[in-house]
Parts: C-alpha cells; structure tokens; sequence
C-alpha cells in the first residue's frame, strides 16, 4: 500500500516526539520496523501473526501506546476495521491514538462506535477484559494536513495533546 505524503510525516514526527521524550518512553518504533505480537483471543497465548501499527511507545510502566494514522484509510473500511481490531488484540497496550486529517464529527463518532462495538464484541465472545486496553483509552486527534508544515507545528500539537490526555 502506498502511503500518502501527509501520512509518512505525521509517522515520522510522532516517532521524533516519543525519541525526544526517553524518560517517558523506553522503546520507540515504526510498526513495520518492530512489529508487535497479537494476543489469543481467549487466551493470553501469543499468535505468530505480527502487527504493524504506525508508530508504537513503549511507556516506563511497561505498557504500550500505539498510534494509527487513518488519512486515504478514511476511504476504507475494511483497513479501519482491521486496525481496530488489531490494536485491541495487540499485547500489553494500554492506549491507543488515532491521527485523522479532519475535524468530521461524523468519522471522529464513527470510529469511537467502532472501537467500543469491536471492544464490546470481544468482550462477549470470551475474551478476558483485562488483556484489552481499557475501553475509554482511545484518543482520536484531528491534525490537519495544514498543520503538518513542519516538525515544530506538530511538536506543539502532540505536547498539548499528551498534557491534556496524561501521556
């Protein structure tokens, strides 16, 4: 999949942010540079499939953050719904943001309702509540494509945004 210019900056500018910050978060990465293992759903065995969110901390506390930056993916739902599931199923993780390009009420409800239907639905099925990250642990933060001018520009939005939410 080709990714688009906005999307790789916003990418590369959260990893910048996470390695900026060493005595918050131990590990930084791209997804596909070190993919995270996926849980079992009823288990707490680990399956052999990898995901690679966009860019992933890993805390002082040991948990994970992953990030998901959703721009042509808005388009797709099928790319959505994956990611969401997958970062519910990701080991250790204990939030999860996702980076869109707009102020849509509409996208920023439908992805909250997709994420707490998935969460609710694994829930249901058997899956132990405690391997999930928490279910009002997903942050949705708009940053315009404007925004994106530079690093410093994002710097400033992430700064605020992990100061409000306490990442």
């Amino acid at each position: 999949m080709v990714i688009s210019r906005y999307h790789e900056k916003v990418q590369e500018y959260i990893k910048r942010f996470g390695e900026e910050n060493p005595r918050k978060y131990i590990k930084v990465h791209k997804g596909s540079e070190c993919p995270i293992p996926l849980i079992r759903p009823k288990s707490r065995r680990l399956i052999g499939i990898p995901y690679e969110p966009d860019v992933w901390f890993l805390h002082k506390s040991g948990k994970k953050y992953i990030f998901e930056i959703f721009d042509s993916e808005l388009k797709k739902i099928k790319e959505i719904i994956a990611d969401v599931v997958r970062s519910l199923l990701s080991q250790n993780t204990s939030k999860v943001f996702f980076i869109i390009p707009t102020f849509d009420e509409e996208v920023i409800t439908t992805l909250y309702e997709m994420w707490d239907s998935f969460h609710q639905i694994l829930i249901y099925s058997g899956f132990n509540k405690k391997l999930l990250p928490p279910e009002d642990k997903l942050y949705i933060y708009p940053i315009l494509k404007s925004e994106t001018g530079s690093y410093r520009e994002v710097k400033k939005i992430l700064e605020s945004l992990s100061k409000e939410d306490n990442w």
